[in-house]
């Protein structure tokens, strides 16, 4: 029980001391805010790429069920075309013409291509501004409290890489 007491007493000094920091800090303000804005596009791109994904499926289904019920996708140009109806060249049959929907759908994929790519641009750089404010407050805070300090010089932060794993282990007293 000890333990745990002295353990959160040394978590809740770090926590003072680092919001305290964040106030004053004007370096502290530019690299929270970049996470902050960071994160809040890569959020906005992933909804917005989540959206259009759910169009583009929609608008595959609908080729698919054309093509399905479609008698000339059976041996179009002596293929059956039925399971990938937008392969190139684009089938055009006497019952349907599949160029306007193909392009639209590839322009849904595009779009979603490039949403997707902005997500995670707006993820690497709150990425980059937290890891930014971690950094900043290990080299430009104020270490005289003998409990922050301890705690500083005492934490380990190391990457952590395998097959199925990525990330940042962080050991230490705390």
């Amino acid at each position: 029980m000890k333990t745990t007491m002295r353990t959160h007493l040394t978590l809740y000094a770090f926590l003072f001391t680092a919001l305290t920091w964040a106030q004053t800090d004007p370096i502290a303000w530019t690299t929270l805010g970049a996470a902050g804005l960071g994160i809040g596009i890569g959020t906005i791109f992933a909804v917005l790429a989540k959206s259009k994904a759910n169009d583009a499926n929609s608008i595959a289904s609908q080729i698919s069920a054309v093509a399905q019920s479609d008698p000339g996708m059976s041996n179009y140009e002596g293929y059956n075309r039925r399971s990938d109806p937008c392969a190139p060249p684009v089938p055009v049959t006497p019952d349907t013409d599949f160029r306007p929907a193909c392009s639209q759908l590839q322009d849904e994929l595009d779009t979603l291509d490039s949403r997707k790519t902005m997500m995670w641009v707006g993820f690497g750089v709150g990425a980059v501004g937290v890891v930014g404010t971690g950094v900043a407050y290990y080299l430009r805070s104020d270490k005289t409290n003998a409990n922050t300090a301890a705690l500083i010089d005492n934490t380990v932060v190391s990457p952590v890489w395998s097959n199925h794993l990525g990330g940042i282990r962080i050991t230490g007293t705390f």
